[in-house]
């Protein structure tokens, strides 16, 4: 009976987190992780980069050109936490919002390996694969009533008035629409 209830909380709180993440776009990833000393070093960078994108993000370097309708809202900031012990060296993806609040944590993965261009690639194998479980998909808003309001505004007096529709603007003659 407790396994039950312990499966059906663990997966209640996976799928509400995805409903979470799905309000988000796009992945900013560090161009340097703060327990490396190099940028892009073992490549770590590169596999999250393109495991984000597997996974449903755009995905984005934090020195890089960003697209422009990017904004807080829709962006959630990825680091890699890591713990050197004497026996294993364990690492953890977390994504945070623009207000440093996290909205997940991957499982701890951990591995023996001292070779830390192996372990590391390895771990990161471990750690990205939990992100299939939220099966991300971005979920633009609609506004609250679902329907797109059209919003007219006049571009001159007696030429054309411009109204906004959901793909882009309908031009209206308002000599003959009267």
């Amino acid at each position: 009976m407790k396994k039950i209830i312990l499966l059906s909380f663990l997966l209640s709180t996976i799928i509400s987190f995805s409903q979470k993440l799905n309000a988000y776009k796009y992945a900013i990833i560090p161009a340097k992780y703060d327990f490396l000393d190099f940028k892009n070093q073992y490549l770590l960078n590169d596999l999250t980069k393109a495991a984000l994108t597997k996974y449903g993000f755009e995905s984005y370097f934090n020195n890089e050109v960003l697209p422009n309708d990017l904004t807080e809202k829709n962006t959630v900031y990825v680091n890699l936490v890591t713990e050197n012990s004497f026996i294993y060296t364990k690492m953890k993806m977390v994504l945070k919002n623009s207000k440093n609040e996290i909205l997940f944590t991957t499982t701890e993965a951990k591995t023996k390996e001292k070779i830390f261009s192996d372990a590391y690639n390895e771990l990161l194998r471990e750690t990205v694969g939990s992100l299939s479980v939220l099966k991300h998909q971005y979920d633009e808003k609609l506004p609250e009533n679902g329907i797109y309001e059209p919003k007219s505004k006049l571009i001159s007096e007696n030429l054309l008035e411009l109204e906004t529709i959901k793909n882009g603007y309908l031009v209206i003659d308002s000599k003959t629409a009267t």
